[in-house]
């Protein structure tokens, strides 16, 4: 959700698939489109993009290189699930970049803290549960069907 704010506060026109009941929640953060997984795939996208962000870790660039323009980039948040590509992104032409910020640097914080604060960008909380309810706060994370954070509180 986040990845989503941040790509419209830069001015990009932003496709996004998400869970089932999540595609009017990413319309509301920004997405032009919005699709759900369950009833599209990646390659069920029409046209070609500049960037795909895989938050999901289960793309693989043998999959996304036909969707990218000439220049595009496949970024995964986890690319040790997809161990051949990023060997070959080493010693290839084409380079996947994934994310990974050790140390964010503190003008960075600064922008995105500016975001937060002029409301660009939103939390999302789905649930809230009291302490006493964290079995129901568990249920609802494993059944992987929600959009936003969960919060206990005591």
């Amino acid at each position: 959700m986040y990845a989503v704010q941040l790509a419209v506060a830069r001015g990009a026109n932003v496709t996004a698939i998400g869970g089932r009941h999540s595609e009017a929640r990413l319309k509301e953060l920004g997405a032009t489109t919005a699709h759900s997984y369950h009833d599209a795939s990646f390659e069920d996208l029409i046209g070609t993009f500049d960037t795909v962000l895989d938050l999901s870790g289960t793309l693989r660039y043998s999959r996304v290189r036909r969707k990218l323009t000439e220049r595009g980039a496949f970024v995964r948040v986890n690319p040790q699930k997809d161990l051949v590509c990023m060997i070959t992104s080493r010693v290839g032409e084409r380079t996947m970049p994934f994310a990974y910020v050790p140390h964010p640097s503190a003008p960075t914080q600064a922008h995105v803290l500016e975001l937060v604060a002029g409301g660009v960008i939103r939390s999302a909380v789905e649930t809230a549960y009291g302490i006493s309810e964290f079995r129901a706060a568990f249920d609802g994370l494993l059944r992987n069907e929600r959009f936003g954070k969960t919060v206990l509180s005591y």
